[in-house]
Formats: C-alpha cells, structure tokens, sequence
C-alpha cells in the first residue's frame, strides 16, 4: 500500500533564498551553504523518504527555475506527484506534466483518520475551513501557523523532507 507524503516550499534553483532572513536576523535555510547544497541535500532527502509507489503533494513553490529546471528537477524524484501551485509557479501545465506532476489543482481536500483538512499553498482564514479540521498549508517559511487549526509544512519547518 502506498504511503502519503506532503511538503511546500522547497524553492528548488531559487539561490537567493539561501540569503533570507527572518525576523530574527539569521538566515531561514542556515543549514546550507547555498542552492546546491540546499537542493541537492532535499533531492536526497525526498527521495530517501518518498518510494515510487507512494503519493506526494507539493504544497506550491517547487521550483524558480526555467520550465527546464522544473523537468529536470521533477523527473529525479520519486512518488506520483500532485502540486497545488504556490505565487511563485509561474509555468504552463505542460511543464507540470513534463515534469512529472500527475495532478494540478487550487486546493485539495485530504482525510485522514476521520480528519477532514483543507490543503493550500497560503494559509486559509479559520472561516474558510468550513467543517474541515485543519488548514495544512506553506507560504509561511520558518514561521509559526497562524492558529492550532493551521499546520504550516514549509521544508523549514519540517525538516526539509516530505512528512
């Protein structure tokens, strides 16, 4: 049986990141010197974790690179990947397709355990949940989740792989 996995903000080919700060004035993604190690360290770290068989939703902004890097980066990892893109995937549905990516959608509903949790790149308002439990969401970085009800699952707060 499949497992399923989910993560946001992976920014792979996006070198300026690995400059940012947050409100504390270090840098968010300290644990790398730069894009390469970043990126190649959650290559690893994905597919490490992620089987071919299991199921990965990428909660938006996978990649700043050229369609090119979208492909190239898409293709060397594992599992069948589903994107709710974020403000910085700015590519033709082609590329999602070229890269990999299975599904292409605005939001998307998981249950689990009897949880009903609403999945978008921007954490939600708490009146947007409706009857769901928990918004799951990126965008946020480094930074707490608004409220209990929001679970932010940017790469800097999990670990830089797929939970």
């Amino acid at each position: 049986m499949p497992n399923h996995w989910i993560l946001s903000d992976q920014h792979y080919r996006h070198g300026s990141i690995y400059s940012f700060t947050g409100l504390d004035g270090q840098r968010i993604r300290k644990e790398f010197k730069d894009v390469y190690e970043g990126d190649a360290f959650m290559i690893q770290a994905h597919n490490d974790t992620v089987k071919p068989e299991d199921h990965v939703w990428m909660l938006g902004d996978f990649c700043m690179g050229s369609p090119q890097s979208w492909v190239d980066i898409g293709r060397r990892l594992n599992g069948h990947k589903r994107i709710v893109p974020g403000n910085h995937d700015r590519v033709g549905i082609q590329t999602y397709s070229n890269a990999g990516f299975q599904k292409v959608c605005g939001a998307k509903e998981l249950k689990v355990g009897g949880l009903r949790m609403l999945c978008t790149h921007y954490p939600v308002h708490e009146s947007s949940l409706f009857n769901r439990d928990a918004s799951i969401h990126g965008h946020i970085h480094e930074k707490e989740p608004p409220t209990l009800r929001h679970f932010n699952v940017s790469v800097e707060r999990i670990g830089y792989r797929p939970m």
